[in-house]
């Protein structure tokens, strides 16, 4: 009776252990969107990885820009914007594998070009984000927005 009462609470806590799992990338969800709006270059290093990248695609089937960048000159660039407002909406989480965890979100952008000129942008991007030694990192983001 013991070992049957042990299994049938292992299978029970699997579930929870995963949303423990999602719930610890979603709070580095929200933690690295305040981040970037604080121009926060020591919470932007501390939740990406070493090896982080990011690719960005714009545009259409007649213009498209693309470009993929480190997380050094991703976080610079993040400090160098002049933002007015930067908004992130989740859309869907995934537990992938135990230590991998897609993120599905929209971010709504309002920056200044440097001549003044205010800018608002919508993005569609997949974070992924592995843990590392206990610690979830994001190590890779994919953004797409056309070039309105």
């Amino acid at each position: 009776m013991l070992g049957r009462s042990a299994v049938l609470l292992v299978i029970a806590a699997k579930p929870f252990a995963a949303v423990d799992e999602l719930s610890a990338v979603r709070e580095g969800e929200d933690a690295l969107a305040r981040a970037v709006s604080a121009k926060d270059k020591a919470v932007l290093s501390a939740l990406t990885d070493e090896n982080f990248w990011v690719y960005w695609t714009a545009g259409s089937v007649a213009r498209t820009f693309d470009a993929k960048i480190d997380r050094e000159d991703w976080i610079n660039s993040v400090i160098q914007l002049r933002i007015d407002s930067y908004e992130t909406t989740v859309s869907k989480t995934d537990l992938v594998k135990r230590d991998e965890v897609i993120v599905n979100l929209d971010e709504f952008w309002t920056v200044y070009s440097p001549r003044g000129r205010r800018i608002e942008k919508h993005f569609v991007t997949r974070d992924t984000w592995l843990k590392r030694q206990g610690t979830w990192k994001l190590t890779g983001r994919i953004s797409h927005s056309d070039l309105r």
